[in-house]
């Protein structure tokens, strides 16, 4: 049995935020959506570990895409990033140490674009550690 894995979307588009968040349900996956970025941050704060992957617009109002990744990655080294954005973007401006864990797709995209990246995402990801079963009965 697949554990769906627990996304953070952040997107100031309502329509697009809705139509992504149903989409990526019905492939099985569990997701936080927030149309405001800081309100995103604050619940991604209360416990990093809580998410595998954060998709979010480039460009958003209070603070943009790129700043978002920039604090989620000091929070937590573990976290992956999909970016979007309908203007080209160049992930070189992250830091080596950040890079690694960030992708970008360019909008407009088809759903099977977006479920195709973050499946090629998670494929790079660690896979948690199963419990080992203990000799002693129970």
């Amino acid at each position: 049995m697949v554990t769906a894995r627990r996304i953070l979307l952040v997107d100031d588009e309502v329509p697009l935020l809705r139509l992504i968040e149903s989409f990526l349900i019905r492939n099985g996956y569990i997701i936080e959506a927030f149309e405001q970025p800081l309100q995103a941050l604050a619940q991604f704060g209360t416990d990093p570990g809580r998410f595998s992957l954060v998709v979010a617009d480039v460009t958003m109002p209070q603070l943009s895409g790129v700043e978002l990744v920039r604090r989620l990655a000091e929070l937590s080294t573990d976290v992956h990033m999909l970016l979007l954005s309908g203007l080209p973007f160049n992930i070189n401006q992250f830091p080596e140490t950040i890079r690694g864990r960030v992708d970008f797709l360019q909008k407009p995209f088809l759903p099977g674009m977006l479920l195709e990246a973050v499946r090629r995402i998670e494929a790079r990801m660690p896979t948690p550690a199963k419990p080992q079963a203990s000799e002693s009965a129970c």
